[in-house]
């Protein structure tokens, strides 16, 4: 059985801060509420991308 290299980031990401405050800013974010820039430091992130997988693992 091979087993994969390191973990899956999305979950870890969301837990660096909480699930809820995540899942709350990143709808607020995409909603057009929030500039997306603040969104991506509150979070620490990167690239907008992440917050779409983010998203995409928190609401499907």
């Amino acid at each position: 059985m091979r087993l994969a290299k390191g973990g899956n980031f999305y979950p870890i990401a969301i837990n660096r801060t909480s699930p809820r405050f995540t899942r709350t800013i990143l709808l607020d974010a995409f909603e057009g509420n929030t500039l997306i820039a603040d969104v991506m430091d509150l979070l620490n992130v990167a690239k907008v991308s992440t917050l779409e997988g983010m998203r995409r693992e928190l609401i499907g």
